[in-house]
């Protein structure tokens, strides 16, 4: 059992997330119909160590290929690419990253951005638990 000390970090901790998915509501709402609990599930299969965030969203596009058709009204982009890129920016970069959920490496690419890659943190296996599903 742990101590009194973890045990109000981790519902503190808890109230943060949730206190910062209500008050962002449009997040909240991307969360729901994207698949919240399957990306964080993907996660843990997927990421035990470094996999380059465009990996990580080919799999949530073959698991919600329904995404696609919502991204088809940029023109100049791939539906595919667009939806993967929403992807690693509010869940993987906005979400995780910023809640400490995953540990990332960015490498520079030519001739502008960089490769985001995305391992899931210590932080995740002590604060998700999925023993009960798996």
């Amino acid at each position: 059992m742990p101590s009194p000390e973890i045990t109000y970090q981790l519902e503190f901790y808890t109230y943060l997330v949730y206190t910062q998915l209500i008050f962002f509501q449009e997040i909240v709402n991307w969360i729901i119909q994207g698949g919240f609990v399957f990306s964080l599930y993907l996660l843990h299969r997927k990421a035990r160590h470094f996999i380059e965030d465009k990996d990580l969203g080919d799999y949530f596009i073959k698991a919600f290929p329904t995404t696609l058709p919502e991204a088809e009204g940029i023109r100049i982009f791939n539906p595919g690419d667009t939806v993967k890129d929403c992807f690693s920016l509010r869940f993987l970069e906005h979400f995780c990253e910023y809640f400490g959920f995953v540990d990332t490496r960015r490498e520079k690419k030519t001739p502008y951005g960089f490769h985001l890659f995305i391992k899931k943190s210590a932080l995740y296996d002590q604060y998700i638990n999925w023993s009960n599903f798996t």
